[in-house]
């Protein structure tokens, strides 16, 4: 048990700067390409 938690937190780490760059990537993409109308649909 101890060692499947080990690679969680291991993993997890690396999932949050996985996800950290995927939001800044899409959200970057997302304001070039018009990202106006998914706001719009999102707060409707």
């Amino acid at each position: 048990m101890n060692e499947y938690l080990a690679i969680d937190s291991g993993g997890y780490l690396c999932m949050n700067i996985l996800c950290a760059l995927i939001a800044a990537w899409w959200d970057a993409s997302q304001r070039s390409w018009g990202g106006v109308q998914l706001n719009r649909s999102a707060s409707e």
